[in-house]
């Protein structure tokens, strides 16, 4: 399931109609205010896009938007017939990542990564990132990048909007979080997260295939995370702002 991504720099130049969509999805999220509550292993799979700053409700809602919108074993299926916010994401994906007006492979339906997932979701929500690579490099490559901080498992909780990255497979994972219950004493909390290419557990067995099946995993005192068979979470990327 690991594929590579498309390497490259490249600028989105998301204009007319598009742009429209896009300041309405930020517009919406916005007045949203609180993100809804609600196994197999998963793939990731660089270039540099950047805009401008996004609030972490605006994120996690953002990410919410777009999960629901995949489905599939993997969640990485998509249509955008009749549907103008997964239309202004797919523009995004055929701008940032493709070549001469052609999607690239890691951004089709079907084949959706979840780097393309979470550039997708911020996209939505009015953001782009300073850095996009493998899901595994975004760990490293956001150490020192301005306006992003860090936060190991072992250093402190996760809050919506993060970025989760995984260790393990080729590439690693990564998703976005949209809710958090830290533990109390004698009880774990949880962390739920979107993400595309990676199976969740909001839904039965009956029902794997369905749009908004997103992933929650037990959090323990100590930070850390119950999550598949040979991943590990290695921490969350939080944005606090230029």
């Amino acid at each position: 399931m690991n594929m590579l991504r498309f390497l490259g720099l490249a600028v989105s130049a998301v204009i007319g109609g598009v742009c429209v969509v896009v300041l309405f999805v930020v517009v919406l999220l916005a007045s949203f205010g609180a993100v809804l509550t609600g196994s197999g292993g998963p793939a990731g799979g660089g270039s540099v896009i950047t805009g401008a700053s996004a609030s972490d409700t605006q994120i996690a809602t953002s990410a919410q938007v777009l999960e629901e919108r995949v489905y599939g074993l993997m969640s990485n299926e998509y249509s955008i017939s009749h549907d103008p916010i997964m239309q202004s994401v797919y523009q995004f994906w055929v701008d940032s990542c493709g070549f001469n007006g052609v999607i690239c492979d890691v951004a089709v339906s079907g084949n959706l990564q979840c780097v393309e997932f979470v550039t997708g979701a911020f996209y939505l929500s009015g953001m782009r990132l300073p850095y996009v690579g493998d899901a595994i490099t975004f760990w490293p490559n956001y150490a020192h990048q301005p306006g992003w901080v860090r936060i190991a498992t072992t250093n402190g909780y996760p809050q919506p909007g993060d970025m989760v990255i995984w260790q393990g497979g080729h590439f690693g994972h990564i998703a976005i979080v949209m809710e958090v219950e830290k533990p109390t004493s004698g009880h774990a909390g949880f962390v739920t997260v979107a993400q595309g290419n990676g199976q969740g557990n909001r839904w039965d067995a009956a029902h794997l295939q369905n749009p908004g099946n997103w992933y929650t995993m037990p959090l323990h005192q100590d930070g850390t995370l119950e999550t598949w068979p040979g991943y590990q979470v290695l921490g969350y990327i939080r944005h606090q702002g230029a």
